[in-house]
């Protein structure tokens, strides 16, 4: 038999039985040596784990971004570096680096570049304005006969309208004509000794008329023998002629002064005789017996004098400036102007007939019953027309959502517009399965540290997508 020690390494025999003639058995990893021909990489059981080593592609335990970013990426920014760094900082989520945001309507404050018009939300509603369709103080019929209806009228605006008269208004319907009986014989209106003896004394023959015969007077007889015109048409200067003439009529002269007032004298031609006219409206003078009532002409309108004069035809109608409006006498009186909103005293208020009109003032908040509520902003209902994804984002979503790309900068984030920002529950929550489903940051994580999509998605890869590639958590 094989014997140990005879300098060969016969059959039977081996390194471990029999070194003497096999030799010493070479290294074994895991014989608890570290063997020359053993390393920690090659023998971590014998020779112990490697220490980390930057550069071989891996992200080991010790390694962290700012260790070792070879292996495990590049650091995400952090807020307060004073850099804004523009794929995942903003003026909301970083202002320390980015600045304030500029103005936002909508955030309870009236900016510079804001206005009653483009932001009532933060500087509120805009003043009233003529032509708008509500009669708002310090609007009047004066200085916005649109929203408040026309003024009723008033002597002297130079438009005569009812119920003005030449009697009650002259300075706008102008001056009343002549009338018989006023002491003055007005031939322009067609006055004289047979019209209006009254004004121009008894016909006697020895004056022209536009009328047939004088009246009776001594020579009509004769006169109308010879020229018959003078009885059927007119008594004209030829009928006059021919009763002095021819006729023996005119006579006796008729001498003012002599102390009786004859035929043909009267008060304007002979007051001598026939003593002074009483006052005659209409002569420039506001004599003794006129007043405005009597002698508008003369004596001027009564109306302004301070006093409501029902004895002179004064109401809230043709003088308010002395009876003052007309508003609140229980009638409504569409020509004075009056509707429901100039006047809700005499015509009822507006709101309550079923339909919502402007143009008196009515809307959600003066009148609900005819316009309906308000929309309220906030309330999870988007409400149009009145509410937009402009004046109510909190209830109609943000404008630029569902464009396809998260806007951070414009307030985007999985929670408000999962249509660009995607899921949170996979972005924004850890969780064992790798990747995020498609999220919108997925792609950077991944190419910072693949583990995120190798392995489980951790609170680091949650921290990455957030602050280093743009993900819209909240």
């Amino acid at each position: 038999p094989p014997t140990c020690g005879n300098g060969k390494c016969d059959p039977g025999e081996t390194c471990s039985n029999c070194s003497q003639d096999c030799g010493p058995c070479p290294p074994k990893c895991g014989d608890g040596s570290c063997d020359w021909s053993e390393s920690c990489s090659s023998c971590p059981a014998d020779c112990g784990v490697c220490p980390p080593l930057c550069g071989n592609g891996k992200c080991d335990p010790n390694e962290t971004c700012a260790s070792c970013p070879k292996d495990c990426g590049p650091c995400p920014p952090t807020c307060g570096d004073k850099k804004c760094d523009p794929t995942t900082e903003t003026c909301t989520n970083c202002p320390q680096d980015c600045g304030p945001c500029p103005p936002k309507c909508g955030d309870g404050v009236c900016a510079s570049t804001e206005s009653c018009t483009t932001c009532p939300q933060d500087c509120g509603p805009c003043p009233p304005k003529c032509g708008d369709g509500v009669c708002a103080s310090p609007e009047s019929c004066t200085t916005c006969p649109q929203d408040c209806g026309p003024c009723p009228p008033k002597c002297g605006d130079g438009q005569c309208t009812i119920p003005e008269s030449c009697s009650s208004c002259p300075a706008d319907c102008g001056a009343c004509p002549g009338k018989c009986g006023d002491a003055k014989c007005d031939p322009a209106a067609g006055e004289d000794c047979g019209t209006c003896p009254a004004d121009c004394g008894k016909c006697d023959g020895c004056k022209e008329k536009s009328t047939p015969g004088c009246g009776g007077c001594s020579c009509e007889k004769c006169v109308c023998g010879m020229d018959p015109f003078c009885c059927q048409t007119a008594w004209d200067s030829l009928c006059v002629s021919e009763c002095k003439d021819q006729c023996g009529g005119c006579t006796t002269p008729v001498v003012c002064g002599n102390g009786k007032c004859e035929v043909g004298e009267s008060c304007s031609t002979c007051p001598k005789d026939c003593g002074t006219c009483p006052p005659t409206c209409g002569n420039g003078k506001c004599d003794p017996g006129e007043s405005c009532a009597s002698c508008p002409n003369d004596c001027g309108t009564c109306c302004g004098d301070g006093k409501c004069d029902v004895s002179y035809g004064e109401s809230c109608s043709n003088c308010p400036v002395d009876c003052g409006s007309c508003c609140g006498n229980g009638k409504c009186d569409s020509t004075l102007g009056e509707t429901c909103s100039t006047c809700p005293s005499d015509c009822g208020t507006c709101c309550g007939d079923g339909k919502c009109d402007p143009f008196y003032g009515e809307s959600c908040g003066t009148c609900p019953k005819d316009c309906g509520a308000c929309a309220v902003c906030g309330n999870n209902k988007c409400e149009a027309p009145t509410e937009t994804c402009s004046s109510c984002p909190k209830d109609c979503g943000l404008c630029s959502c569902g464009n396809g790309v998260c806007q951070v900068n414009q307030g985007e984030n999985c929670q408000n517009c999962q249509k660009d920002c995607g899921s949170c529950s996979q972005m924004c929550q850890p969780h064992q399965s790798p990747g995020c489903q498609g999220c919108a940051c997925e792609k950077c994580v991944c190419q910072v540290m693949p583990q995120c999509c190798s392995g489980s998605w951790t609170p680091l890869c949650v921290g990455i997508c957030r602050f280093g590639c743009g993900g819209a958590c909240p």
